[in-house]
């Protein structure tokens, strides 16, 4: 299935946005390989962007697709696989530019890189806190793994809920913050 993603009104953004060549082309690749259509600009951001603007420049793209929840998966499907070292940051700046589609971005970051899945988990939530319950279902649901659910679940309410430690994952000492 092929996500079309028309950007030109983020083009005179995308225009003023330094670049620096070529930094991050497989991040590139893998939208194109996952059929995500970009302009032209975008493209070129993409490719030639780095840490915070390669995730301002994916989250301009999730942004500009609503609650399409199958493209937005794609997309950060294809972001995070490519820049796995760069998903908390990447998740954080798509949930902060489309926040209704917050749970969605977490859930795709975290199927994406499992090992991560708790610090995906908080990040969103700490873009979105009012979403943080959805945060954890579905990012717990997109990772299947129970041995980490207990981890995603604290790291989601980290700072959030009453930050209560949990006993029986820290053999009864308070959980460091």
């Amino acid at each position: 299935m092929r996500h079309s993603v028309r950007l030109l009104s983020f083009a005179a953004a995308i225009s003023v946005a330094p670049l620096t060549s070529f930094a991050d082309p497989a991040t590139l690749s893998a939208l194109q390989q996952a059929g995500v259509e970009l302009s032209s600009e975008l493209s070129a951001t993409i490719e030639s962007a780095e840490g915070e603007a390669l995730a301002s420049a994916i989250a301009d793209v999730v942004s500009s697709l609503g609650q399409d929840g199958e493209a937005i998966k794609t997309v950060i499907t294809a972001a995070v696989s490519a820049s796995p070292d760069l998903a908390m940051e990447i998740t954080s700046a798509a949930c902060l530019s489309n926040p209704g589609a917050c749970a969605v971005v977490a859930g795709a970051a975290a199927k994406a890189a499992p090992a991560m899945a708790p610090d995906i988990a908080g990040a969103a939530a700490h873009a979105v806190p009012a979403l943080q319950d959805m945060i954890a279902n579905t990012v717990i649901a997109s990772v299947n793994n129970p041995s980490v659910n207990a981890a995603i679940q604290r790291a989601v309410t980290d700072g959030f809920g009453d930050n209560q430690p949990d006993e029986n994952a820290s053999g009864g000492q308070p959980s460091p913050n």
